[in-house]
């Protein structure tokens, strides 16, 4: 819990994006009182709808100095876009935000476990023993993390993916829905696992895999 909230006082949270991973988030903050929403931010201001599921767009990056000098400090950035977390992220952070984790009551974290800034753990959600996660990743429901796996930042577990124990994960990975990482695995950086993959090698940076063994369909222009 951050150590600037007092005590039973929920802390006013903006969130940055207006898509469907906004929608994601926010489903997960209505069940989580230590966060009040107060409001989003649109990166696309001209083509956004005027709320989010009921929460107010407040505008787009002009209007963050004012709601930073009005005393909302937090932000979580909603995009789903790696790259473009990042960059929202470290934006963000120069202004003056303090990138907001948002770990669901739900969510089982082991012993040791760290969780950078700015993640997205949803409900239910296992992350292993001595499990390490960087800045702005995304558990989604029912992922479960090995001990011992650590993982790169803006790192995206889609719903029901697995890692067994003491894998590595690069930075900018996608691992889809109910994908499977065998233990020890090494998985590099901007790779797409794609949903129901199993994976029982080593992945090397920019791939794309698919299938049971997983096999190298492309590797990613970089």
């Amino acid at each position: 819990m951050d150590s600037t909230r007092s005590a039973g006082k929920a802390l006013p949270l903006l969130l940055y994006g207006v898509g469907g991973h906004a929608r994601l988030v926010i489903s997960t903050l209505v069940e989580m009182p230590e966060w009040s929403i107060a409001g989003v931010i649109s990166e696309h201001p001209l083509t956004s709808p005027a709320s989010v599921l009921g929460f107010p767009i407040m505008g787009d990056d002009g209007v963050l100095p004012d709601l930073l000098a009005s005393g909302v400090h937090h932000v979580h950035v909603c995009l789903g876009d790696s790259q473009q977390r990042a960059l929202a992220s470290q934006r963000l952070r120069k202004m003056g935000f303090t990138l907001a984790t948002i770990s669901h009551a739900s969510a089982m974290r082991s012993p040791g476990n760290l969780v950078g800034d700015g993640s997205l753990i949803q409900a239910g959600v296992l992350l292993g023993a001595e499990s390490v996660a960087g800045e702005g990743c995304i558990f989604q429901s029912f992922v479960s993390v090995g001990h011992g796996t650590r993982i790169g930042d803006y790192v995206h577990l889609a719903g029901g993916a697995i890692t067994g124990g003491d894998c590595v994960i690069g930075s900018h990975t996608c691992v889809g829905m109910g994908a499977t990482l065998l233990p020890r695995l090494r998985i590099g950086q901007h790779v797409l696992v794609e949903p129901n993959t199993v994976v029982r090698e080593d992945v090397p940076d920019y791939a794309v895999v698919e299938g049971n063994p997983a096999r190298v369909v492309v590797i990613k222009p970089h």
